[in-house]
C-alpha cells in the first residue's frame, strides 16, 4: 500500500525532484509544495469519474426547512460528498446547492464519491493519475518550468485518465441495459 508521502514521490519524481522523507518534514520545501496540494489534486481526479473504488451510499434525511421555491426538499451532503452520482430512483430530478441537495422526492439516497484519506482502497491507476495531477501542479513551484507542467497536464488528460477510467469501467455491469426481468432487451429484439 502506497502512503501519501509515497503518492508524493511519485509526482516529485516526474518532475525530477528529489524525493521526501514525509509529507509532513518541516523545513523541507519540497514537503510543504506537496502538502498544499496534495488534497487539492487527490480530490479533482475523484470528482472526475465515478470510480468504483471512491463510490459510497448514504440515505439522507430531509432538513426541517424547504427550499424557499423550486423544490419541495433540501438535504445536507455527507461531510465526505465530492459529488453526487444519482439518487436512488434515476428518475428522481436534483439539484446541488452549496452543501444541499434539492429535489421534489420526500426520500434520498444518493450514490456518491466519497473523499477518501485512504489510499489503500484507491486503484493504482487512480493513484498514477493523482501523483500526475500533483506534479502538474507542483512542477512550477519547484522547478519554475511551465512547460512542464503542461507536458505532464497533457499526459494526464490523454493518456492516464482515460486509461484509469476504461479499467474502472470495467468493473461494473450497467442495470440500463436489462430490464426488469434481467434479460437485454436489446439483445432480445436481435432474436
Amino acid at each position: 500500500m502506497l502512503s501519501v508521502t509515497d503518492i508524493c514521490n511519485l509526482a516529485l519524481g516526474r518532475i525530477g525532484a528529489e524525493a521526501i522523507t514525509d509529507i509532513n518534514q518541516l523545513n523541507n520545501v519540497r514537503a510543504t509544495i506537496c502538502k498544499r496540494f496534495y488534497e487539492q489534486a487527490r480530490d479533482a481526479i475523484l470528482r472526475e469519474h465515478p470510480w468504483n473504488c471512491a463510490t459510497s451510499r448514504a440515505a439522507l434525511t430531509a432538513l426541517s426547512a424547504a427550499p424557499a421555491f423550486g423544490y419541495e426538499y433540501q438535504y445536507q451532503l455527507p461531510i465526505d460528498c465530492l459529488r453526487v452520482i444519482q439518487m436512488e430512483y434515476k428518475d428522481d430530478s436534483f439539484r446541488i446547492e452549496g452543501r444541499l441537495l434539492l429535489t421534489d422526492s420526500d426520500q434520498c439516497n444518493i450514490l456518491y464519491i466519497k473523499k477518501t484519506n485512504d489510499t489503500a482502497v484507491l486503484d493504482p491507476l487512480i493513484i498514477d493519475s493523482i501523483a500526475a495531477k500533483l506534479a502538474a501542479m507542483i512542477a512550477f513551484p519547484i522547478t519554475q518550468s511551465l512547460s512542464l507542467s503542461r507536458e505532464i497536464n497533457e499526459e494526464l488528460i490523454r493518456v492516464l485518465l482515460p486509461k484509469a477510467k476504461h479499467a474502472d469501467a470495467m468493473e461494473s455491469s450497467s442495470r440500463n441495459v436489462d430490464d426488469e426481468n434481467g434479460s437485454s432487451s436489446w439483445l432480445n429484439s436481435r432474436m
